[in-house]
């Protein structure tokens, strides 16, 4: 049986962050414990996607997965992320 976590980040809060954020908290374990998410995907990369935009180039609209910690994570442009086992 799958388990699924939704979250939505904070205006301030980096995507990068946040699911780091979301996992440690569905793991009941401070973020720090965690695997570097720079194993599985470019923290920075995931940022860049979701977070600034310009009238030239506003947000783009989708999703993007991944695996992380055993979850698979997705991280919206709305900013939600579904944490899911």
């Amino acid at each position: 049986m799958s388990q699924r976590n939704t979250s939505s980040q904070p205006s301030n809060s980096l995507p990068s962050v946040a699911v780091i954020e979301a996992v440690a908290d569905h793991e009941g374990v401070d973020a720090a414990e965690l695997a570097p998410l720079s194993t599985v995907i470019d923290p920075d990369a995931l940022d860049n996607l979701f977070v600034y935009s310009t009238a030239e180039f506003p947000h783009p609209k989708g999703h993007i997965e991944f695996q992380y910690c055993g979850y698979t994570i997705a991280v919206h442009s709305n900013g939600q992320i579904v944490v899911e086992m």
